[in-house]
């Protein structure tokens, strides 16, 4: 239609957002409307019988919804969610409709790497034909293999086809910027009436900036065996804006023209989208030349897209949501009965992302009773640092805070609370319980060897008070907290430092009081309504439109009882328990996976078996002798917290508050012979060979006692010896700052024992994203070892596995521990477990 006009071309997107999605949805009204408007007007193939013109932007490798059925079957393992396309074929010669076709598609990718689709194709103008096509796809992060297959239809009613063709396509993504694709058409040659249809070749490379902003590809279509008489085809499309995107393309030549290469005739198309909330409008004109008999074909759509990653979102307007609760767990955590949480360490990684990306609005963090650790408290505080650093507000919203918790606020630019609220918790502290005069009533002996007299933990058991060494270094470690905190809160708010503590002195502070000393900026209620904020875990998985899945940096945790056997997560009736089998299990399969760049080990416990620690700490240099390791403390990492991370070459990084050291060993049994008498029970034990049951509930005889204890300063040795290699320290530098005695983390920076007090988990995040290769801004993905999600029900209520025989004990010990603060029985049920229990191990857990 040389001469004529170019008409526009109208094509309306609908995307639906699921229940719990915070973007905006389309009008159920407008959706309707749009759908009916593109069973009328909707665009799709032109001139080239079995093309893909008429599409916006088709090709190999920028689809991966339901066209890429036809296009590339391959890139449905790529795609994610349910997609549901309409298209209505207008074809015009001059003035003239020469030309009409309805086209469906539908995928549905149920899970990752795995993609079904099928749709049909129906010819109404010039003749009848018809066309069904199915396609599945199989893939992982990095390529995918996709299997078509078509059958076509020449005579409306015609029960069998005319023929089947197959089509096999291979795409890969090895990174978010460039794709590949291979497409072989009509791999089984079908028979037609005209004979054997010739097999077809396409071979695409794209590229595509770091979000999706700009994004295109060039391929060559060739059939078998005729390499000259191929084509090149091309598509480009741009995100100008968050509401604009533009896309064009073409073709020179056709595949199935017997002239030569490049011969036969062109295509071109071009456009623009409106993407306004849910819905996507677009206008868009196609057109062909071929063999001298132009043409114009007009494609109008509708598509349902249940939305994946990377759907439009309003970056420059966005507000982040992110809601903390009552104690923020280390590990994911979800199961029965359990309330899913995505563990700290992610929601800190998620947060330095929003920071290194500043292209949101703001973010507001609703910290709702939440019970921030000492460590956690500083590393949240740091990365809302980060974000203000980066020019993304940050507002906190306080509802029932302690101390911890107004430190984190002040990092942010504005703090708000309730006007009932009040400060209640003003300071830290720490509470301990001593047993002994409990077990001397019951007729139960304690009997420990320790090494040295700062490792106080059988004080619990053997004394009715603390220790002077024990209240030393406990007053010490929560002064500097203490100090800390409020001297942090006096430089971001900037108010002096006396004043701050004065005002804390006098607690409960209510919100007016805190407002007055300039330590809120707003009294006032919250809005009752988040529907216009995007949840942070949300804006994680939409956060780009790059191909290929992020490069992974994995968090393998050492949490809580340190013990033989197999890990277990927090449950209802225990914590968690990091087992040596259960990290050799972690470490295997990170070695075995090569997508994992890097490796931070987060130490969050106060130590357990001796032999357990010292196992894991030969799992964990095995690994860093093949991956970048990095070890970051967290709230805890005392005794066999520590002992694990005594790596020599690894890097050891904590906050200023965290509680480390604990560099002792001790032993211990209990002696129930005199409440046995005053029950009146006689037992009597009969043995042949070696000594048996030291560690059960007999009493222990000076020559048994002098062996236990060599046994104990030779494994105290060994501890030192790792130590004094791992930081180059030597044994009279370690005999000062060991035998038991704990540190904050900034006395520990100063004595040597590691090697950034400053940073965190950030710092542990910086490091290993540096020596594993990713680039600043790259995409990443952080994966959990153990997965503390993957629980059944009984895992879930118990948090143990049946590798022992005292889960009742360990079930008990953590009830009673979490009522009273004391350890007693964690320690019973170590010892209970068999075998010679050398334990290295805090005697309390944080409040």
């Amino acid at each position: 239609m040389t001469g004529s006009v170019p008409l526009p071309i109208l094509a309306s997107t609908m995307a639906t957002r699921s229940p719990h999605s915070a973007f905006p949805t389309a009008p159920p009204g407008l959706a309707l409307l749009l759908l009916a408007t593109s069973l009328t007007w909707l665009p799709t193939s032109p001139a080239h019988a079995g093309s893909d013109f008429g599409e916006n932007a088709p090709g190999l490798v920028l689809r991966d919804d339901a066209r890429a059925i036809r296009a590339n079957p391959a890139n449905l393992a790529f795609h994610e969610g349910l997609h549901i396309a309409f298209d209505h074929e207008t074809g015009l010669t001059g003035d003239q409709v020469d030309r009409q076709a309805l086209r469906t598609a539908l995928a549905l990718s149920p899970a990752s790497g795995f993609g079904a689709g099928v749709a049909g194709r129906w010819l109404l103008q010039p003749e009848y034909e018809a066309q069904t096509e199915v396609a599945l796809a199989l893939g992982g992060p990095f390529a995918a293999i996709g299997l078509s297959r078509t059958w076509s239809f020449h005579r409306a009613g015609e029960e069998r086809p005319d023929y089947a063709s197959t089509a096999l396509a291979l795409s890969s993504r090895p990174s978010p910027h460039v794709a590949t694709a291979l497409r072989v058409r009509h791999l089984n040659r079908p028979r037609t009436a005209e004979g054997s249809l010739q097999r077809q070749w396409a071979f695409a490379v794209g590229l595509q900036s770091r979000w999706g902003e700009a994004g295109g590809e060039l391929a060559i279509v060739a059939p078998e065996n005729a390499l000259d008489r191929g084509a090149v085809q091309g598509s480009l499309r741009i995100r100008a804006t968050d509401a604009i995107r533009l896309f064009g393309g073409g073709t020179l030549g056709n595949p199935d023209e017997r002239d030569g290469f490049l011969s036969g005739g062109w295509t071109a198309h071009g456009g623009i989208e409106f993407v306004v909330g849910g819905a996507t409008l677009s206008s868009g004109l196609h057109g062909s030349g071929d063999s001298g008999a132009d043409g114009l074909v007009l494609v109008s759509g509708a598509e349902l897209h249940a939305p994946g990653r990377g759907q439009p979102l309003d970056r420059a307007r966005t507000t982040i949501h992110l809601v903390l609760r009552d104690r923020i767990p280390e590990q994911p955590r979800s199961g029965f009965l359990v309330e899913r949480a995505p563990g700290f360490a992610t929601t800190i990684a998620q947060l330095d992302r929003l920071a290194r990306e500043g292209e949101v609005g703001a973010l507001v963090l609703d910290l709702e009773r939440a019970r921030l650790g000492p460590a956690q408290a500083w590393e949240l505080a740091r990365v809302l640092e980060r974000l203000e650093t980066a020019g993304i507000p940050v507002t906190v919203r306080l509802r029932e805070p302690r101390l911890a918790e107004l430190f984190v606020a002040a990092h942010g630019r504005t703090v708000v609370m309730a006007p009932a609220d009040v400060l209640a918790s003003s300071g830290v502290a720490w509470t301990g319980f001593y047993v002994g005069a409990l077990l001397d009533r019951l007729g139960v002996r304690p009997q420990f060897e320790r090494i040295a007299e700062w490792k106080t933990a059988p004080d619990t058991f053997e004394r009715t008070g603390p220790s002077d060494e024990e209240r030393a270094q406990v007053q010490a470690w929560i002064d500097t907290v203490w100090e800390v905190w409020v001297e942090g809160i006096a430089a971001r708010r900037n108010r002096p430092a006396d004043a701050v503590r004065a005002l804390l002195d006098g607690a409960p502070v209510d919100a007016e009081a805190l407002r007055e000393a300039g330590l809120v900026d707003d009294v006032r209620h919250g809005p009752v309504s988040t529907a216009s904020f995007v949840p942070l875990d949300e804006w994680w998985d939409r956060r780009s439109d790059a191909w290929a899945a992020p490069r992974r940096i994995a968090v393998l945790h050492i949490d809580g009882l340190i013990a033989p056997g197999d890990s277990s997560p927090e449950g209802l009736l225990q914590g968690v328990v990091t087992g040596d089998r259960g990290v050799a299990r972690a470490v295997r399969a990170i070695r075995r996976d090569t997508g994992i760049r890097g490796v931070i080990v987060r130490v969050s416990s106060g130590g357990g078996s001796v032999l357990a620690s010292d196992e894991i700490r030969h799992l964990l240099a095995e690994l860093a002798a093949e991956k970048p390791v990095v070890v970051s403390f967290g709230d805890i990492a005392a005794s066999g917290g520590y002992y694990v991370a005594a790596i020599e070459g690894v890097r050891i990084v904590a906050s200023p508050t965290t509680l480390t050291g604990s560099i002792g060993i001790f032993a211990g049994a209990v002696d129930i012979d005199p409440l046995l008498q005053r029950l009146g029970v006689h037992r009597e034990r009969f043995e042949a060979g070696g000594r048996t049951d030291l560690f059960g509930t007999r009493a222990w005889s000076e020559e048994e006692r002098g062996s236990i204890r060599a046994m104990i300063a030779s494994s105290y040795d060994r501890f030192l010896a790792l130590v004094g290699t791992a930081r180059g320290l030597s044994r009279e530098a370690l005999d000062g700052v060991a035998g038991g005695r704990i540190h904050s983390g900034r006395a520990a920076r100063e004595a040597g024992l590691l090697d950034d007090s400053e940073s965190g988990l950030l710092g542990a995040l910086d490091e290993v994203l540096a020596r594993g290769g990713l680039r600043p801004g790259e995409p990443f993905d952080l994966v959990h070892f153990p997965d503390g999600r993957r629980r059944g029900i009984p895992g879930t209520l118990a948090g143990v596995t049946a590798q022992d025989r005292s889960v009742e004990v360990e079930r008990l010990a953590r009830w009673l521990g979490r009522a009273g603060g004391t350890w007693a029985l964690e320690v019973a049920w170590l010892m209970e477990s068999g075998g010679p229990t050398m334990l290295a191990l805090l005697p309390w857990h944080l409040p």
